[in-house]
């Protein structure tokens, strides 16, 4: 998920945002002896250029970030104050999600097309995707939306939007479609004494088996009881294909909490088909 925080001032009706990209450029000059001072001259001044063409063009490509970004707030003269929300880009940068916090609203933006979407707000944001995920040849805007959060709790959905005539199809899985899923078809089993649990995933071509041994001081004075996978359901985007991600927790011997420290991960894609029917791939356990 790539995040970008807005927080500004509306000036002369545009906003003044603070953009955090989550990375910065440094402009480092490698250190070289040359015999022939022209040739430093030389060098020196055609350096200079690329790197005042290059300064150009990522002020230009900043400013035409921050513009869009004001004219997706729906920013106008007639507003004063701040406005603050968060903005979510797709993994490639071709679209991304406005949440404004002030209004209360979520939007998709893409290009000049805005598409309103009734998805949650909070501290863990929403990711988004453009793919032909289904292979009709039109692409459809993928969201995974985060429908719970709490004390050790992450809970992720599955939005599926394409445009249908005028309007546009949005079909949803929740969280819990994915934990059944998972429960369905991933067991496990507990060897006290070696403090070793093995994970089953079942799939189409047989099933995959893998054993984790968990710290024995750790479990020194418990056991495991019981294996959850409902508190922490992750939907991730490689390449446009959505992916199911969630760790084992581990529920021991008067412990009120599920345990995690040494938790397996289960990881599986996630397939569309052109009625949004969803079909979850062969999963992989590892730890990661």
């Amino acid at each position: 998920m790539r995040k970008k925080k807005f927080v500004g001032s509306i000036v002369g009706g545009l906003m003044i945002s603070c953009l955090c990209a989550g990375c910065a450029n440094d402009n480092v000059q490698p250190e070289a002896v040359l015999e022939d001072s022209e040739e430093i001259s030389e060098e020196a001044t055609e350096s200079d250029g690329e790197e005042a063409v290059a300064e150009e063009n990522a002020d230009a490509d900043d400013a035409a970030v921050e513009e869009a970004d004001a004219e997706s707030l729906g920013n106008s003269e007639d507003n004063d104050g701040e406005q603050s929300g968060d903005i979510f880009l797709s993994e490639d940068g071709s679209v991304y999600i406005v949440q404004d916090y002030d209004k209360m609203e979520s939007y998709i933006v893409d290009g000049d097309v805005e598409i309103p979407v009734d998805i949650a707000m909070g501290v863990y944001g929403p990711a988004i995707a453009k793919a032909d995920a289904d292979g009709d040849g039109e692409d459809e805007y993928l969201i995974a939306e985060c429908e719970g959060t709490g004390t050790g709790i992450s809970l992720y959905g599955l939005w599926i939007i394409e445009k249908d005539g005028d309007d546009y199809k949005i079909t949803k899985y929740e969280c819990d479609y994915f934990t059944s899923v998972i429960e369905e078809r991933v067991s496990y089993s507990y060897d006290k004494d070696s403090k070793q649990v093995t994970f089953t995933a079942v799939n189409e071509n047989g099933s995959a088996d893998y054993s984790v041994t968990l710290d024995a001081e750790d479990y020194k004075e418990t056991d495991v009881e019981s294996v959850v996978w409902s508190d922490i359901i992750g939907i991730e985007f490689k390449d446009g294909v959505p992916y199911l991600k969630a760790p084992s927790g581990y529920v021991c011997t008067d412990i009120p909490m599920p345990d995690y420290e040494q938790a397996v991960v289960v990881s599986a894609p996630i397939s569309i088909d052109a009625d949004s029917n969803i079909e979850i791939g062969d999963i992989t356990v590892s730890e990661e």
